[in-house]
């Protein structure tokens, strides 16, 4: 595997999955130098360690995935790397190899973001843009690869504006003139999350070509990301009455309850008022009639006075009778 000085570099481990019953997994690996194995990281129970902000564990034991990643490569990072894994209880052990010849930077510098989130279904935009300094150049390749169990997948390529793609999901949203070779993957699943590899390669009529490689990781969620996350329109809600309308809402009831409490009260008294006068006349006869009978007072009176008396009261049955 090549690489460039400066940039940050995948090394790729994947191993059989097949092996029932692992309670744990240890991932090792070394730089072979001088035919000495030198351990550059380790991976065990969930654990690692391995140079200081160096090398950096981006595998996945659940997926087989023992895979590092080394940031800042130089030149004397260059050799033959060996990454071992060893499932336990069944102390199954093996063994990959793999050669880096890192590079000095030339003219050509690629620039990709470190990581992409997406969300199923989903279009992703993966960036990759390089130096735009470079003369007499005569074209461009781009290729796009994804990593898959340790071997490359080409997911696009474009060389003298031929394009080779994956039908119907990758798109070529690049531009030669601004030194851009970024594409799009459309309606995203999760078995489209990887590794995915940018390589420009320049050739110049009277120099040699030149290649540089970007690396971004792509991760695919079932959820939408709040930062990828599109807002949707979404129903007006109802208008919440405010505090003061409530309050004037509850007095104006409380008025139209006395309202016609009183109203009622009144029509009650007035009703009772109505009846007591028809009553009291009815009263005074019946009493007068009485103590006539019984011969009471009779004689205090006078006998006109007392039938004059008489006379002015209507019985039921219109004009009372007098005799004398």
């Amino acid at each position: 595997m090549d690489a460039v000085v400066g940039t940050t570099f995948l090394l790729p481990c994947f191993y059989t999955c097949t092996i029932s019953s692992v309670n744990s997994t240890l991932v090792e690996w070394f730089r072979i130098t001088d035919e000495r194995e030198e351990r550059i990281y380790q991976y065990v129970n969930r654990e690692s360690s391995g140079w200081p902000l160096q090398a950096t564990w981006v595998g996945d034991v659940s997926k087989c995935d023992a895979s590092i990643i080394i940031s800042d490569i130089q030149t004397h990072d260059s050799g033959r790397y060996c990454c071992e894994v060893t499932v336990f209880p069944q102390n199954i052990q093996d063994i990959g190899y793999l050669q880096l010849n890192v590079h000095q930077r030339t003219e050509l510098a690629i620039v990709t973001p470190e990581a992409k989130e997406a969300t199923v279904g989903s279009t992703a935009l993966l960036s990759c843009s390089y130096t735009c300094t470079i003369t007499g150049i005569n074209h461009t390749l781009v290729e796009w690869f994804r990593t898959i169990d340790g071997h490359d997948e080409k997911v696009y390529k474009i060389t003298h504006r031929k394009r080779s793609l994956r039908p119907l999901q990758v798109t070529w949203v690049g531009n030669d003139s601004t030194c851009d070779a970024s594409i799009t993957i459309s309606n995203i699943q999760t078995h489209d999350a990887g590794r995915y590899r940018c390589e420009v390669t320049i050739y110049r009529y009277d120099k040699p070509s030149m290649q540089d490689i970007g690396y971004l990781q792509l991760n695919v969620h079932n959820e939408p990301e709040p930062t990828d996350a599109t807002p949707t329109p979404t129903s007006t809600p109802a208008p919440v009455p405010s505090p003061v309308a409530g309050i004037v809402l509850g007095v104006i009831l409380v008025i139209a309850l006395l309202v016609i409490v009183a109203g009622v009260v009144w029509y009650c008294r007035r009703r009772r008022l109505r009846l007591c006068q028809t009553r009291e006349p009815a009263a005074s006869v019946e009493e007068t009639h009485e103590l006539n009978q019984n011969g009471q007072d009779g004689g205090a009176r006078s006998g006109q006075g007392a039938l004059a008396e008489q006379g002015d009261e209507p019985n039921n049955e219109g004009e009372r009778e007098t005799s004398i």
